[in-house]
C-alpha cells in the first residue's frame, strides 16, 4: 500500500491509499477519487517538496572538511557568547559567570 496526498479543486487535502501510483492514476481517470469535505471528483496529487541532488555526492574527505569547519564555527560563536555574557555583566556590576 501505498499512501498520496491529494486535494481537491477547492483546496481541500486529504490522504489516499493505493495499491500502488498506477491504480490511483486510473481511480483518477475514471472519476473514482472524491473529496470527502465537498465531494467533488476534480481531485489530484499534491505535489512535494523533494530534495534533488545537483552534483556529484561529497567524498569523505570533502565531508570531514565540512564538519570540521562547522566544529571551528560553532567554537568560535561559544567564544563570542562568552566574551559578549562577561562584557554584559562588568557593565551591569554583576557576577560573572563560573566557567566549569
Amino acid at each position: 500500500m501505498i499512501v498520496f496526498d491529494l486535494e481537491c479543486i477547492n483546496g481541500h487535502a486529504f490522504e489516499g491509499w493505493f495499491q500502488d501510483k498506477q491504480e490511483m492514476e486510473t481511480q483518477q481517470e475514471q472519476g473514482l477519487l472524491q473529496c470527502p469535505v465537498c465531494d467533488t471528483t476534480s481531485v489530484v496529487q499534491k505535489l512535494h517538496p523533494i530534495a534533488i541532488r545537483t552534483s556529484a555526492p561529497a567524498r569523505h574527505s570533502e565531508t570531514h572538511q565540512a564538519h570540521q569547519a562547522g566544529q571551528e564555527a560553532m567554537a568560535e560563536l561559544t567564544e563570542r557568547v562568552a566574551r559578549f555574557v562577561e562584557k554584559i555583566s562588568r557593565m551591569w556590576g554583576l557576577p560573572l559567570p563560573q566557567k566549569h
